[in-house]
């Protein structure tokens, strides 16, 4: 099975837009989390700027290309700043392939919640602790030996 990932991988330019695409993913997820963290609304972004809100508007939605002068202005008026980090490439989906992983790991690991649950005295040594529906912490009395 080929992966879209490993066929933009394969060229130069795919290699190139997707580095291009993380990096315009992260900025505007930094954006967007810095407006709601702020409480601002794009319309008093746009006042503090002294811009239309739909240029506000256009920016956070990604289109065109925007001016690091321009991105460092709107989050200056957000209370923020922006760190920036290099990689070495592919160290992203590196990455997101372990986080991946470990949840597929920690789906496989989960035991479904008994249809019924009592109360019952025991000791620690018998318990059971697992997750069930919804990531609930269930502990059940169970026989170990």
């Amino acid at each position: 099975m080929s992966y879209l990932y490993d066929r933009l991988t394969a060229t130069r330019q795919g290699s190139r837009a997707l580095s291009a695409a993380r990096l315009r993913y992260q900025v505007l997820k930094a954006l967007h989390r810095a407006l709601a963290n702020s409480g601002s609304t794009q319309s008093e972004l746009a006042a503090r700027l002294g811009v239309r809100k739909s240029a506000v508007n256009q920016v956070l939605r990604g289109d065109g290309n925007v001016r690091v002068s321009t991105l460092g202005e709107y989050l200056h008026e957000l209370g923020v700043e922006l760190s920036i980090e290099t990689l070495p490439l592919g160290t992203q989906r590196a990455s997101a392939e372990a986080e991946m992983s470990r949840q597929r790991l920690r789906r496989a690991t989960l035991r479904p919640e008994p249809a019924r649950q009592s109360a019952t005295t025991c000791n620690f040594d018998q318990l059971d602790w697992h997750t069930g529906p919804a990531h609930k912490v269930l502990i059940s009395a169970g026989n170990k030996g």
